[in-house]
């Protein structure tokens, strides 16, 4: 048995200072809210914002994460908080859970990447 749980485990990816394409003279507001709209897309709930911090969880069945992205005009990272049902151990965790974060950091730059075809208010 422990040899599935180690097979269907990784290294915890957890991406730091990616780049962001932000248009100048974009908001931070602005960024925070493409990134609310990005994990929403990909079935996070953002519980919780202030300037240049989002929490944000997602639940599958009985396996839940939380993470915090850090962000800024120009980078964010993504960082676990907790895991639940995710066969973490500190360093590893369940295979599943990487491919979430990779979608979540693909949808959070091409989000915010979209802002530069939104005319201003």
């Amino acid at each position: 048995m422990l040899f599935l749980t180690v097979a269907c485990t990784r290294q915890i990816y957890q991406p730091t200072n990616v780049r962001l394409d932000v248009p100048p003279g974009t908001s931070l507001q602005a960024v925070g809210d493409a990134i609310w709209r990005a994990g929403r897309s990909e079935e996070w709930r953002v519980t919780e914002r202030h300037p240049g911090l989002a929490r944000a969880s997602r639940t599958v069945r009985a396996h839940r994460a939380v993470v915090e992205v850090a962000y800024d005009q120009a980078t964010f990272s993504i960082r676990l908080l907790s895991a639940v049902n995710l066969d973490h151990d500190g360093t590893r965790i369940h295979k599943n859970y990487n491919a979430w974060i990779e979608r979540l950091e693909d949808a959070i730059t091409s989000e915010v990447a979209s802002l530069a075809t939104v005319p201003p208010p």
